[in-house]
């Protein structure tokens, strides 16, 4: 607040000059500290004052957050001019000793205004130190070590005394760390490794047929890791037939790399799929050729030949488990194969003895099939009488020995209407009819 000076009466006889800013009246008001200095004259001589003005502000308290040892005690002082303090302990001072961790408070009240402020005392603890005893860093990385704990002075093994390390380079590194409750020191050994970088060797070079044994090797740019391919092989090395794409995968603490393969194969591939896998005698098989890049084919039932033909149609009789082979071949001469498996059943409805014969289908338009389970009495002829007891068709089968018996007719020349169909077996005659329809 301003504050008036006078440095006399009011008298015509006298001269005023304020030092401080040149005023000549008898009275200044000031609002700031400091010294002020006037000069009185008249005509008999001058005389000379001056004032220390000082300037109180109102409390503005500022205590931070702080910490000691256990067992200990801190002198805690707040600040402010011409003041009345009051403390959460009951103090009226400005300083107190305070030793619980706990959250304290401080007023202080003087005539230009008030303030309170709180803080709060925590125990220091000895210093701490949690990084691992050793580590790995990657790809010539920094690891940037950090041992700052509070109000606590540092001490590296090469003569360092910040609180935290640049580490770059493989080696043991030691820090001590000290603090007014104690110290603590440790050693971290580092080590450096790269990240995979992942290749594959190829032998021999060169283009081969399917089937040809070719030998992939994994191996890395930089450090080494475990390998895994694709075809779910571990090993370093792996053994492959067809053409394809082959991944390895290399990995290490620092990482991953993966790197692919595929070899020179030529591009035939045998391949098929069949109408069905199982069956009641006769089972009637058509397999679809979907092979690639071949130029002849060869199909097998087992171990015989049964077509050329691009596509498969098969009629399986012999009852049992079966293999279908595809032999699929290039023009570089190469070959390669592909199977699947079959099942024929044998039907229910066959008649255990020869002679007593079934005929699918039954009435027929343009074939029909006698079969039966086979036994010692071998048939000798088939014949076939039209309405008019004619014979139009006679066959000497005494040389089959099939198990189960399957014989197929196909006809274009048989008129519609009924007909008589014989076995002539070695010791019995059996007749039943056929009917054939448009």
């Amino acid at each position: 607040m301003p504050l008036t000076l006078n440095a006399g009466a009011n008298d015509t006889s006298l001269s005023w000059y304020w030092r401080h800013n040149g005023s000549l009246d008898s009275t200044v008001s000031v609002n700031t500290g400091g010294v002020y200095q006037v000069e009185v004259k008249h005509n008999c001589g001058r005389s000379y004052d001056s004032i220390q003005v000082s300037h109180t502000n109102p409390p503005k308290l500022v205590l931070n957050d702080t910490s000691i040892c256990l067992n200990d005690s801190v002198l805690i002082t707040a600040f402010a001019n011409s003041a009345r303090f009051r403390w959460t302990t009951g103090d009226t001072t400005a300083s107190v000793w305070i030793k619980d961790y706990k959250t304290y408070g401080v007023g202080a009240v003087n005539r230009c205004g008030a303030d309170s402020t709180v803080f709060i005392l925590s125990e220091l603890k000895p210093p701490s130190l949690s990084f691992p005893n050793d580590t790995v860093i990657c790809d010539n990385e920094v690891w940037l070590l950090n041992v700052i704990h509070p109000r606590s002075s540092y001490l590296w093994d090469n003569g360092d005394q910040q609180a935290v390390r640049s580490i770059s380079l493989a080696g043991n590194y030691a820090v001590t760390v000290t603090n007014a409750c104690g110290s603590n020191s440790k050693t971290v050994k580092v080590s450096t490794l790269k990240t995979p970088l992942a290749q594959i060797a190829v032998s021999p070079t060169g283009r081969y047929c399917p089937g040809t044994p070719i030998t992939l090797t994994g191996s890395s740019l930089t450090d080494n890791g475990t390998s895994s391919w694709n075809t779910g092989d571990s090993s370093t090395s792996i053994v492959v037939t067809r053409g394809g794409n082959y991944t390895l995968t290399i990995s290490n603490f620092c990482g991953s790399n993966s790197k692919t393969s595929t070899p020179n194969y030529y591009p035939l591939q045998a391949a098929f799929t069949l109408n069905k896998n199982e069956g009641m005698i006769p089972l009637d098989l058509e397999g679809t050729n979907q092979s690639q890049h071949a130029t002849s084919y060869v199909w097998l039932l087992d171990s015989t030949v049964i077509s050329d033909e691009f596509n498969l149609r098969y009629r399986v009789t012999p009852f049992g488990k079966h293999h279908i082979y595809l032999i699929a071949k290039d023009e570089f001469g190469c070959s390669d194969t592909t199977s699947d498996t079959v099942m024929v059943l044998q039907n229910p409805n066959i008649p255990p003895l020869l002679c007593d014969f079934r005929i699918d289908p039954n009435p027929a338009q343009d074939h029909f099939v006698i079969s039966a389970l086979n036994n010692d009495k071998q048939v000798r002829q088939i014949k076939i009488f039209d309405e008019l007891g004619q014979i139009v068709l006679s066959s000497d089968i005494s040389h089959w020995k099939e198990n189960p018996f399957y014989f197929e007719h196909q006809f274009n020349n048989l008129a519609t209407g009924t007909y008589l169909i014989g076995l002539y077996c070695e010791d019995e005659t059996t007749f039943k009819k056929l009917v054939v329809t448009e």
